[in-house]
């Protein structure tokens, strides 16, 4: 299925020695219908996935969500490398509808946390 990287962030440690968590939060509407499954992910340094939600929509009767949701998503890793800028993404895997981040009425929002804890 696609990916696409709906935020990206390069951060710098400043400890050698630390704890990273990492916290997003988008509004969002799917469009469509049928059964879909949608991923949203963490991913920090193109290979260490720190984070996965899943949204499934059923294609029964009744249908609707059942499941968690793509946001809010959080996720850490301990630093133990350097104070070198590490890059990280957040990744959402769509299987054929789309997703609109303007939220109703263009009412855009999202946040990207980093919390950095010295060990």
């Amino acid at each position: 299925f696609p990916s696409h990287d709906s935020g990206s962030y390069s951060y710098t440690p400043v400890s050698t020695n630390s704890r990273i968590i990492i916290e997003y939060q988008a509004n969002y509407i799917i469009t469509g219908f049928n059964q879909d499954l949608f991923e949203s992910y963490i991913i920090m340094d193109g290979t260490n996935q720190l984070a996965k939600r899943e949204q499934y929509f059923d294609n029964n009767l009744g249908g609707g969500g059942r499941s968690g949701t793509l946001f809010p998503i959080s996720g850490s890793i301990t630093n133990n490398q350097n104070t070198t800028a590490r890059s990280i993404i957040i990744r959402l895997v769509v299987t054929s509808d789309s997703v609109n981040f303007t939220g109703r009425n263009n009412a855009y929002d999202a946040c990207l946390k980093i919390t950095e804890i010295a060990l």
